[in-house]
């Protein structure tokens, strides 16, 4: 949706993910901002912040902060009436937050490592959606590619049996996604199915990882794909005052272990999300 102009939205929303090794709390929470530039164009920000606490015989404690932040722009190209057609563009920036944590100066893993908030690489990201409308059902569809950027700092990981520091770069992502639903007085109900995969990683090959960007090599197994259906939920409670519910059910996910590099552990186990938006 294009905020008409002068129009703003505030959205603070919290994800809880469900699917850490260890047990305890693994949420993010958010604050966004969307600002109607004109009929046909918005420009948005959002700013999360990650908070994990593992606790069980072997682990009690806790790793917080600010994760990288996103810049995004959204651009109408089409709009048809009766039945209601619209194509929209939606270009993102990942901008990391300076840390100086061991993984870079953005990460910021789990006491256990098994899981991880951000890689501190920023990245650029694309997506063309087209929804189409017929009373009161809705389909879009969308298609999005993410590009990360070398990360200038160096990380240290372990490869088998051994550690490696180098500079590194998460493969391209690229996803898929189509998405129903049903207005039903003040509910709007839905489902989406998403589709997402990740290229390989790619490291330099010396150990101070001070080689040249193009002496990249691709870290082997360290691509995949998954697959995930999510039920959705959003509540107009009032005149510009809506609250979304959605849980994500990952229905296929890459067992892969270079999660600092493809966050695919995320991915695994269920992800329940909330989220308040007030539109001025």
């Amino acid at each position: 949706m294009i905020l008409a102009r002068g129009w703003m939205e505030v959205e603070v929303g919290l994800d809880v993910h469900a699917g850490a090794q260890t047990g305890g709390l693994n949420a993010t929470e958010h604050v966004g901002f969307t600002y109607g530039i004109s009929k046909q164009a918005a420009l948005y920000a959002r700013l999360p912040f990650h908070l994990t606490h593992e606790q069980d015989s072997l682990h009690d404690a806790e790793a917080a902060g600010f994760v990288d932040p996103l810049l995004g722009v959204q651009v109408e190209w089409f709009r048809k009436r009766a039945p209601t057609t619209s194509i929209i563009s939606d270009l993102q920036i990942q901008v990391p937050v300076p840390r100086g944590d061991r993984y870079g100066d953005s990460a910021i893993a789990s006491p256990s490592d098994s899981m991880m908030a951000a890689t501190g690489v920023p990245s650029l990201g694309v997506e063309l959606a087209a929804k189409h409308q017929l009373g009161p059902v809705a389909v879009t569809a969308g298609v999005a590619s993410v590009h990360p950027f070398l990360s200038i700092v160096p990380y240290t990981i372990e490869i088998g049996t051994g550690q490696a520091t180098a500079r590194l770069k998460p493969g391209d992502q690229l996803s898929l996604r189509i998405e129903t639903t049903l207005q039903v007085g003040p509910l709007a109900i839905g489902g989406e199915l998403r589709y997402r995969a990740w290229s390989f990683a790619a490291m330099t090959p010396d150990v101070l990882g001070l080689a040249a960007p193009n002496a990249l090599e691709p870290i082997p197994a360290s691509d995949g794909w998954s697959l995930a259906a999510s039920p959705i939920l959003s509540v107009n409670v009032s005149r510009g005052v809506d609250l979304d519910f959605a849980m994500r059910v990952p229905l296929h996910v890459e067992d892969e272990s270079f999660y600092l590099l493809n966050p695919s552990r995320a991915e695994q186990g269920l992800t329940y999300s909330s989220a308040l938006r007030v539109r001025f």
